[in-house]
């Protein structure tokens, strides 16, 4: 059962590991021996079957999907586990959700700004579609990374339901 004590919750949940430690080498080295240099794959699948189970949902949430592999012919390198939230069908946003997360003490982020909305990169030739721009308005970086135990990932999963109201779990 995990951990949901006070003093639990009040632990942080980072984005990302700012370091390297005993965890996160067993899982470089098995990258490294399997040839698949890419860490989180098969971790990134675990996590999201791991919250499904907890929401009772096929995926995370209606409305809620991870990044999706473009066909079975690849195996992407998801070094961040991100999600898109469709707010007509989740009833919520990605703002919403984050602030959810920071109260909660869990960081999590937009997706990345694009390039061509940064200040710096005002006035210069972009080629875009509407794309990169609703995956920014919609996109949300998850904590990831070896360091986040069951307990954890139960306080990620509790704000989740909590915020998309699921309450079959």
């Amino acid at each position: 059962m995990p951990d949901l004590s006070k003093r639990n919750m009040d632990r942080k949940i980072y984005l990302c590991s700012p370091h390297m430690g005993g965890g996160e080498m067993k899982y470089v080295q098995e990258a490294f021996d399997s040839i698949w240099v890419a860490p989180p794959g098969p971790n990134v699948d675990g996590f999201e079957r791991e919250l499904c189970a907890a929401t009772g949902a096929k995926h995370v949430a209606p409305g809620v999907t991870f990044q999706p592999e473009p066909s079975a012919d690849f195996r992407s390198n998801f070094w961040l586990t991100c999600i898109v939230i469709d707010p007509a069908i989740a009833g919520t946003d990605r703002e919403k959700l984050r602030l959810a997360f920071e109260e909660a003490n869990i960081e999590s982020r937009p997706l990345w700004k694009p390039m061509h909305l940064q200040p710096v990169f005002a006035g210069c030739p972009a080629y875009v579609n509407g794309t990169s721009e609703k995956l920014f308005e919609n996109g949300l970086c998850l904590p990831s990374g070896s360091n986040i135990d069951a307990d954890g990932r139960a306080r990620i999963a509790e704000v989740l339901k909590r915020e998309f109201r699921i309450v079959n779990a």
